[in-house]
This record gives C-alpha cells, sequence and structure tokens, in this order.
C-alpha cells in the first residue's frame, strides 16, 4: 500500500540543467500516486516522485543525499537514483567531511594546531590518543628546548619561555582517551620590529600568498606562516614519541646533514645531541660555528638538510594505495615551514643508480642495504625508516631588496627582528615529531584493520644499511 506524506514546503526547483544547483539535494514527492504522476519514477518504498527540490534548509540542511532521476531530469542528475521524503528521513545521511582549511592532519590519530607567533598563546589539540598512556607536563621540556631559539648565537635571540599547559585528556597523569588540549603561552614577541614592514610583502615569504587567500594577514612575525607554530607540532609529538616506545619500541631521531656547502666527515649518533648543530661529527664543530659567525655577519642566510632515522618499524606499517607511508610521511615534512624536498631513503640519488645497485637485496639473516628507506609498495619492511628534507634559506634578511607593498607600489624592504640565519638548525626535533606523528598514526590504523593478522612468516631482519651503521645504504 502507497503512503502518501505530507508535502514538504521546500519550493521546487525549476528542471533546466543550467538551472539546477550541483549542492547536495534530496527527492521529494510533490504527488502520490494517482493519474497526476503517472508516469513519474518511484522510490523503492512506491511512492511517485514527480517534482525535485534542493535541500538547502530544513529538513535536510547539510545532507549528502540523492535525487529523482526522470524524463527531462538534468543530464548531471540522472545518475542518482529516487528515494521519497519519508524514505530520505529515516536514513542517516554522511555530512561532507574534511577541513576546508587544513590545520588538522591525521586520522586516527590527528593533531589541530592554532595560533600566531605573536598572539598570545600557541596550542593544540590530540585526539585519538589511547587512553591509560602515562604523560606530566614536565615531559615536554626536553623536546620543546631542543627547537626553542635563544639557546645559541646561531638562532633567532627569541626566548620563549616554552612552559606546556595541559589543558583536557589527561587525569591524574594519564590520558583518558579523550581530546588532549596543550597550550603554551607566548612571552618574548616583540610586534613593534614589524611595524615598518607591515603594508609590505617580503620577498620569499608567504606574506603575498596569504594576503592573496585571505584579504588579510597578520604581519606580526609572520602570523600563521611562522615557524613559532611547530612549537605545538613537537609538543604532540612528545606524546606519539612515547607511545610508539612503549608498545612497539620505535625510536626516531634526527640529525642536521649539510649546511651549505658542508656536509659531515664522519657520524657518531652520541655526538647529535651534544651540539646546538644535532651535527653527527663532533671534530668539525669549530668550522661550522666559523662559517656561521661569517654567514651572520654578511647579513645572508643558508640553506640545510636534516635526516630522520625511525628504528624498530615493524613490516606492514601503511595502506596501499593512498594511504601510503612514504606519502604520507612526504606530506607531513613538506608541511614544515621552509622545507621545499623531501626524500625517502636514497630519494633523487636513485636516478643515477642502476637497479642491480639500487634493490635491497634479502638473505634469510636480512636485507643487504637500504636504500628505499625501509618502505616498499607504501609499506614499513622492518628497517629503519629513513627520511630527509630539504630547508630554503631564511628570507628574513637584513640587507635591502626590492618588493611591493599593499596598494602594488615598489618598495624597499629591510627585515629587522631576530630570525635565525639558517632554520635548519632547530628543524630536527621539528622533523622528527612530523614523522613521530605520522608513524602513530599508522600503528593505530595498521591495529585497526590488521589486528587479527599478528606475526606472518618468514619475518626478515633489518640487516644491513641503517643510518649510523658500517655499510649503510641510505645515506653513503
Amino acid at each position: 500500500m502507497r503512503h502518501t506524506p505530507a508535502l514538504p514546503r521546500l519550493p521546487p526547483k525549476p528542471t533546466q540543467p543550467d538551472a539546477f544547483d550541483p549542492a547536495p539535494a534530496v527527492c521529494v514527492p510533490l504527488f502520490s500516486g494517482g493519474e497526476e504522476a503517472a508516469g513519474g519514477p518511484h522510490c523503492g518504498c512506491g511512492a511517485v516522485m514527480a517534482r525535485l527540490a534542493v535541500a538547502g534548509s530544513a529538513p535536510f540542511p547539510s545532507a549528502t543525499v540523492t535525487v529523482a532521476t526522470f524524463p527531462g531530469a538534468p543530464d548531471a542528475l540522472q545518475q542518482w537514483p529516487p528515494i521519497c521524503d519519508p524514505c530520505a528521513s529515516s536514513i542517516r545521511f554522511p555530512a561532507r567531511s574534511g577541513a576546508l582549511s587544513s590545520n588538522t592532519f591525521g586520522k586516527l590519530l590527528s593533531v589541530t594546531t592554532f595560533g600566531e607567533s605573536h598572539g598570545p598563546a600557541i596550542g593544540c589539540v590530540v585526539d585519538g590518543c589511547p587512553p591509560g598512556l602515562e604523560i606530566a607536563p614536565e615531559e615536554f621540556a626536553h623536546d620543546l628546548a631542543r627547537r626553542a631559539t635563544g639557546k645559541s648565537r646561531h638562532t633567532s635571540a627569541r626566548r620563549e619561555a616554552d612552559e606546556v599547559e595541559i589543558l583536557s585528556g589527561v587525569y591524574e597523569g594519564k590520558t583518558t582517551g579523550t581530546p588532549i588540549a596543550l597550550l603554551v603561552r607566548n612571552t618574548d614577541a616583540r610586534s613593534k620590529d614589524y611595524a615598518n614592514i607591515a603594508a609590505q610583502f617580503r620577498p620569499g615569504h608567504a606574506d603575498y600568498s596569504y594576503w592573496q587567500k585571505y584579504g588579510i594577514r597578520d604581519p606580526r612575525g609572520g602570523g600563521r606562516s611562522s615557524a613559532r607554530e611547530t612549537t605545538m607540532r613537537v609538543a604532540a609529538a612528545v606524546i606519539a614519541k612515547k607511545w610508539l616506545r612503549q608498545r612497539h619500541g620505535v625510536g626516531v631521531r634526527g640529525f642536521l646533514a649539510q649546511i651549505g656547502e658542508v656536509q659531515p666527515a664522519g657520524f657518531d649518533w652520541s655526538a647529535v645531541e651534544d651540539n646546538p648543530f644535532f651535527w653527527p661529527h663532533a671534530p668539525q664543530l669549530p668550522e661550522l660555528e666559523s662559517y656561521m659567525d661569517a654567514l651572520r655577519k654578511s647579513g645572508d642566510s643558508v640553506g640545510a638538510r636534516v635526516t630522520v632515522v625511525a628504528d624498530g618499524v615493524p613490516p606492514g606499517w601503511g595502506e596501499p594505495v593512498y594511504g601510503k607511508l612514504d606519502g604520507e610521511l612526504a606530506a607531513a615534512l613538506m608541511s614544515i615551514n621552509a622545507v621545499k624536498g623531501v626524500e625517502i631513503g636514497d630519494g633523487f640519488a636513485a636516478v643515477a643508480q642502476k637497479g642491480t645497485g639500487h634493490r635491497d637485496l634479502i638473505a634469510p639473516d636480512g636485507f643487504a642495504s637500504n636504500h628505499a628507506g625501509g618502505i616498499l609498495g607504501g609499506i614499513s619492511t622492518g628497517q629503519q625508516v629513513v627520511a630527509s628534507i630539504a630547508l630554503k634559506p631564511t628570507s628574513s634578511l637584513r640587507l635591502p631588496g626590492p618588493t611591493v607593498d599593499v596598494r602594488g607600489e615598489p618598495v624597499e624592504v629591510v627585515t629587522t627582528g631576530r630570525h635565525d640565519p639558517c632554520v635548519g638548525i632547530r628543524a630536527t626535533p621539528i622533523a622528527e615529531a612530523m614523522v613521530a606523528l605520522v608513524l602513530m598514526d599508522q600503528a593505530l590504523r595498521h591495529r585497526a584493520q590488521c589486528g587479527d593478522v599478528g606475526e606472518v612468516a618468514p619475518r626478515i631482519p633489518s640487516g644491513a644499511g641503517g643510518i649510523g651503521e658500517s655499510g649503510r645504504g641510505s645515506q653513503g
């Protein structure tokens, strides 16, 4: 028996193809049964669909639903089957997904950051962390100090306290499984340093692109585009690093692999944390000090390369095809300020390699090398996961240069204030943070889908080719 639903209070849309709104729409039966609707399409329940209405208000203000198909409907709508209003109202329609402003990344473990360089505070919300992980405010201090400016004469003189306040998601020292909100208050911003260039577009900065996108920008210290935002990535990764270490024995660490033309003449992991450069060869430190002193006096800047290594990553993390581990690592690392390139394993060096040399041969006792960076087909192999980033030279220079202002008039810009002559010097903990956050997200996703698979034989040892080991394949 066909039902006769109440007439909706939605005005019918014209049926001309060029007049139809492509927004999500719902079929509404304006007639049901009878000769007046003969020949019209039928809902699965038997109601006849005779006209269309686009849902832009109640009862379906933001639903993604189907529309009716009937002779004379626009071509763009022909592919959807009909559904009547009462049936539609009983269905739970998915809302549009995705954050349009893209201040959130990650799937099962998601991180949202907020705040500007010279605002009152910066912060983040970490959602999806499993319950029961012990975490305390003082645990954030070490990695935030590694990232901080003002620790040597080779970085910006800005000195922030970077004290983390845990606002939610932790009770009696343990995560509760609910969103973890972290806040860091800005205590040493000097906005007056930017007064003279507030209406100018600094070459190499995001001033012009932000202006074009939003029609407004915060010129104080770069606003949202400042590397100050990365403080919260490092804070969030303190949680990820601890969880990875405790649950899977995974360790994430990095080093400065090149600064300007200077490359390490040797490698020792123990040297990395004993100098402000995160440099792996202690005998070269005097050379680096002189190099940076001369650069700072010249008023110029230089680029750098940072390499991050994750040890203990089990095989199987990563998803084909669009959730590849290397793809998500690349996207996360590219989101860091000033990063202009990412390599996984040998990266661009593979262009000049032969297949016989690049392939990582396998034996029962392990892999012979690690040119692939521990990832094949987007999925971890159990070897070291190796990723490198290239950072451009700092664009904030006290050397004058031509630009234009917000009125399009030519001007000369001179950037004063406190800036890094090489942002790569303190980028190591930031790059580590992004790798750790991606790995934890991938670990949770692997557990969700393949937790019942267990360990699969044979399990090949990581073998040779690790960074800092003899015969390393990815960096030597």
